[in-house]
């Protein structure tokens, strides 16, 4: 049995996910996820996702501490444990789910191959919101910023790439743009400077520690992996998932480093 602790942002817990999901399914063995209540995200599974087939969620409300008491108590009733997991700790964990071991794995990190993100459903409530604003089959372009705390995002990958970018684009005759950003500032400069050109999710939450804040931030998520090219920020976990999503998007990272 693999048992998974889901405890950061949306798209760190999709990957972790994703890896222990394709484990399970090639090892057939159970799989559990604990997936936790916090001030990165505060939604439950099940308001975001339809539950995939073979998949157990435990929905945990967490602070600090009840987190690290959690954890203590899971890696007990565990065989082995394994913690900020990457690709490196691969062939350890296969050995012990080979020898039917209970595994704990927590980690934000993509650990396992994964060719796309198709286990993960939207409900129907965000899938009818995305219809509206892009219709599936649409012909577009995404374009993913990421600001808030992500200094890396901000310092690599600056606005004037992106304007720089869609000015080119527009040259070549592409004229409709999604864009994805968890910055309002940076919503109204690129609308001002684009107008008709820009389709975003319109207004939303821009709070993680809100369920409406985490169900605006998918329905982005949705919205951008449709779209068959995507240029998104660096160091963003966001704009590799939307990419990844549905195998389809190519993903073309903006940054100014050499």
């Amino acid at each position: 049995m693999i048992q998974f602790e889901a405890s950061s942002g949306l798209c760190n817990r999709m990957r972790g996910i994703a890896s222990a999901y394709n484990l399970a399914k090639k090892y057939h063995t159970e799989l559990e996820i604990i997936w936790q209540l916090n001030k990165a995200l505060n939604c439950r599974f099940e308001q975001l996702f339809e539950v995939p087939e073979g998949i157990r969620i435990r929905n945990v409300r967490v602070n600090r501490l009840s987190r690290r008491i959690n954890r203590i108590l899971s890696k007990k009733l565990s065989d082995v444990a394994f913690e900020n997991v990457t690709e490196k700790n691969l062939p350890e964990i296969k050995e012990a789910i080979k020898k039917n071991q209970k595994v704990f794995i927590a980690t934000p990190h993509q650990f396992a191959n994964v060719d796309s993100y198709k286990i993960f459903k939207p409900v129907e409530e965000i899938m009818n919101k995305a219809e509206k604003i892009i219709p599936k089959g649409s012909r577009y372009v995404g374009f993913h910023i990421r600001r808030g705390d992500n200094i890396r995002s901000i310092q690599m990958s600056p606005t004037e790439l992106f304007i720089d970018k869609m000015d080119e684009l527009l040259d070549q005759g592409v004229n409709t743009f999604f864009l994805s950003t968890d910055s309002k500032s940076e919503e109204d400069k690129l609308k001002k400077r684009f107008e008709d050109h820009i389709i975003t999710t319109g207004n939303k939450v821009l709070n993680r520690k809100s369920q409406q804040g985490i169900k605006d931030a998918l329905l982005d998520l949705v919205c951008l992996s449709r779209s068959a090219e995507i240029y998104g920020s660096y160091w963003s976990s966001f704009s590799e998932t939307a990419a990844l999503w549905n195998g389809v998007s190519k993903l073309t990272v903006l940054t100014n480093e050499k």
